[in-house]
């Protein structure tokens, strides 16, 4: 056979060198292509178009009441931007420390009442308000305060004396916690929840024959208060009577048969079928 002749093989070498270089030569190219493709797309930002800005809030979400995290976002947006008159301003300012109390930021609540009281110091709602707001925080010192200020605008309101005896209770002012369920039954004498007060001092001195009495009082003046015998219940659970905490959480499902918790109660107290 005759073999190719040299020239023919060399033009066909130089071919395939070519065709090569060519080939680098591209994907070289691309390759620089698509880095400065990507340094052009993060200098400009994405290509796709961003999400419309978040509407600004508005009055009516500071107003409404369905979602506390929007009122107080909604009222700060309001009290940062605008320039309200003092009333408008109190009224803000009063919303916004609802939708703080209703996020259990209660002293961002006590502040925003503060700042009513600077603006309305007779506002008798933003006083009514701070000193929930500072029992709730555990300042209730602070709270006997507000409540005595409360009782000065109205010494005949039993809430105020009621409210002030839970306070004083809390920092273990016994006495005089006592001597404010005492004025509140003085003012209303059917009012249960100033037994259910003078219980829980009594409980907190640990003389359970007395708070036991206390109770016994209450049922006398309304044998269907249904908050009376769920308190008694937690007590003598804590107690360790278990006679006296199945027969309260029994009389919880007689006026509200519905109520889970005392079944629940009742289920780890050792009764599997509650009534």
């Amino acid at each position: 056979m005759t073999s190719a002749p040299a020239h023919k093989s060399t033009r066909g070498r130089s071919r395939l060198a070519r065709t090569r270089y060519a080939l680098l030569a591209c994907a070289a190219a691309c390759n620089t292509a698509s880095a400065v493709s990507a340094d052009a797309q993060y200098a400009n930002g994405p290509t796709t178009a961003p999400p419309p800005p978040a509407e600004a809030p508005t009055l009516k979400d500071c107003e409404q009441t369905d979602s506390a995290p929007l009122v107080v976002r909604a009222c700060t947006y309001i009290l940062n931007t605008t320039d309200p008159d003092q009333t408008e301003r109190a009224r803000i300012l009063m919303l916004r420390a609802v939708g703080w109390g209703k996020e259990e930021d209660f002293g961002a609540a006590a502040d925003d009442y503060t700042s009513v009281l600077k603006l309305q110091p007779k506002n008798i709602t933003a006083l009514e308000g701070r000193a929930w707001a500072r029992a709730k925080n555990s300042q209730y010192l602070k709270a006997v305060e507000d409540y005595t200020t409360l009782i000065g605008f109205d010494p005949k309101n039993d809430k105020y004396y009621r409210d002030r005896g839970q306070a004083l209770m809390r920092a273990h002012k016994f006495d005089d916690a006592l001597s404010d369920f005492d004025k509140s039954l003085q003012l209303k004498p059917s009012e249960v929840e100033a037994y259910m007060g003078r219980a829980q001092v009594f409980n907190a001195m640990n003389d359970r024959e007395r708070a036991k009495a206390e109770f016994n009082k209450g049922i006398a003046v309304n044998d269907r208060y249904l908050p009376l015998f769920w308190m008694r219940g937690e007590m003598a659970r804590d107690w360790d009577d278990k006679e006296l905490a199945l027969e309260s959480y029994t009389k919880v499902l007689s006026i509200n048969s519905l109520h889970e918790d005392a079944r629940r109660r009742m289920f780890y107290l050792g009764v599997l079928h509650p009534p």
